[in-house]
């Protein structure tokens, strides 16, 4: 019973073991095993370019593709998890093409030769319609309506010549009326505006209350600001006059210099030129990119333009990223005790 009990306990010794082996293996795998990045970009007129990056021998694998539109891709394990929809579309159309009667043809072939056969079918059946030996005649168009006369020249027409004298008459009436309207009119307006003049004249304290009262807040705001800031650089300034957080600030300076090395690109190639219509906006992109520049100066070669607006060129870069040297870089900083008082104090 006894040897029994030691068997199927050795046995359950052993894959405990052998699930152990695989876990360590697969963290020394996930830590170790880099994540490859590689990028191109080309442009002429238009920007055009892809970001692929792999883990594990293209067991997973990702893939943004800009070309006038941004499409995604993400494999794991030969199974598509995102994208692919563009490709899923092309082969539908295929197969309803191919399922439809006569998709095998070409477009351009189906309408050539649906322009052939169009003029014969019309003719066939044009002449089932007419009797044999006769010729079908175009029917005559209906007569057009004469256009209608304007009711100006109408009445003109209508009215006797011997009514001169009254229009004459009523002229001078309305040119009267006219004359007393524009009149009174200019009166009117005239008033309108002396009463607006006396209005604002009588609203002109409030208004200057009400100015008085907006310029005190605002310097009440200011002088509030000003204390706030004061109380920041105060507080700074302590902070930094502290020898233990100037080394906790140093430390994380380095450390984050040491993963922008890591993530950085190993292997840039390509050249570019480029220019602005503005040649200040040019000078500003040149000196975003110099600090960086001393790293790819042999394989990469930058030539500014300040005369007109251009963008040609293409530029290659690979790269990777290793989860273990992030993780060291983090156990790092946690193992200053300072930088974890600090962290606790900041997340509160």
């Amino acid at each position: 019973m006894t040897v029994v009990l030691w068997g199927i306990a050795k046995v359950i010794g052993l894959v405990l073991l052998v699930l152990l082996l695989l876990i360590v293996a697969a963290l020394l795998i996930v830590l170790f095993v880099p994540v490859r990045y590689r990028a191109e970009i080309s442009a002429d007129g238009a920007v055009r370019g892809q970001v692929r990056a792999t883990w594990l021998l293209h067991l997973v694998s990702f893939r943004l593709l800009y070309d006038r539109e941004l499409t995604l891709s993400l494999r794991v394990l030969a199974f598509r998890l995102m994208g692919g929809e563009e490709k899923r579309k092309r082969k539908r159309k295929r197969r309803q093409r191919r399922e439809s009667p006569g998709g095998r043809e070409r477009p351009a072939e189906r309408e050539e030769k649906a322009a052939k056969e169009s003029p014969v079918k019309e003719s066939e059946r044009l002449s089932e319609k007419s009797p044999p030996g006769s010729v079908a005649e175009p029917e005559p168009a209906p007569p057009k309506p004469p256009p209608p006369e304007p009711e100006s020249a109408s009445e003109s027409r209508r009215a006797p010549a011997a009514h001169g004298t009254k229009t004459e008459e009523t002229d001078g009436e309305t040119k009267a009326k006219g004359i007393a309207g524009k009149i009174w009119l200019m009166l009117w307006k005239l008033g309108k505006r002396i009463a607006g003049i006396f209005r604002a004249v009588r609203a002109f304290p409030a208004r200057l209350r009400r100015l008085k009262a907006r310029i005190l807040a605002a310097f009440r705001r200011l002088r509030g600001r000003i204390k706030e800031l004061k109380n920041k650089k105060d507080r700074i300034w302590e902070f930094l006059s502290k020898e233990e957080n100037r080394k906790t600030l140093l430390l994380i300076k380095r450390q984050v210099f040491a993963v922008i090395r890591h993530i950085l690109p190993r292997k840039v190639k390509g050249e570019f030129r480029f220019g602005f219509d503005d040649p200040s906006v040019t000078g500003q992109v040149l000196m975003a990119v110099s600090p960086f520049y001393g790293c790819y100066a042999r394989s990469l070669t930058l030539t500014p333009v300040f005369e007109e607006k251009v963008l040609v060129g293409n530029v290659s870069l690979k790269g990777r990223i290793r989860v273990a040297t992030l993780l060291v870089i983090v156990i790092r900083l946690c193992m200053d005790r300072n930088f974890r008082r600090l962290a606790r104090k900041w997340l509160r």
